[in-house]
């Protein structure tokens, strides 16, 4: 079974369904999954402050009906002061690293690998590279504008 691909536009930080000739497009069950669990917004933990003066620490709404978290904490990056470009880049591989390890506990990826850098001003690439227990790695590559608007 294939799942819908996912489209993401750089210039919005979002992803959008890819509609094909007539019909919604289908594409790459693992970029599908590894898009879904880094840009999906993971709820922060109760002693989070955000740093916008607001008290929005997000989350899912599937985490109501489901017994683990979904999504990431990349969402943070984007409130977050950059005062050390390179922590905040280990920050975001280490974040990275965390919303997939799902894919190891369930067998679905061998080895899991994430680089970030800097692509400019405030523009974040991340690369995350996949190895399956059969098959070669697949790498998927994200960049997105880290200064809120």
């Amino acid at each position: 079974m294939t799942d819908i691909n996912l489209v993401f536009d750089p210039t919005t930080g979002t992803f959008d369904f890819d509609i094909g000739t007539s019909d919604v497009a289908t594409g790459n069950d693992l970029e599908t999954a590894v898009a879904v669990s880094l840009f999906t917004d993971a709820r922060a933990p109760d002693d989070y402050t955000p740093t916008d003066g607001t008290t929005d620490r997000r989350g899912c709404w599937i985490d109501t009906y489901s017994p683990t978290p979904w999504g990431s904490l990349l969402w943070q990056l984007d409130r977050a002061e950059i005062s050390n470009p390179t922590a905040t880049l280990r920050r975001a591989e280490k974040t990275a690293l965390t919303a997939l390890q799902w894919l190891i506990d369930d067998g679905v990826a061998a080895t899991i690998t994430a680089a970030a850098t800097w692509l400019g001003q405030g523009f974040l690439q991340l690369v995350i590279t996949i190895t399956q227990p059969v098959g070669g790695p697949q790498t998927f590559t994200w960049a997105w504008n880290t200064v809120s608007n």
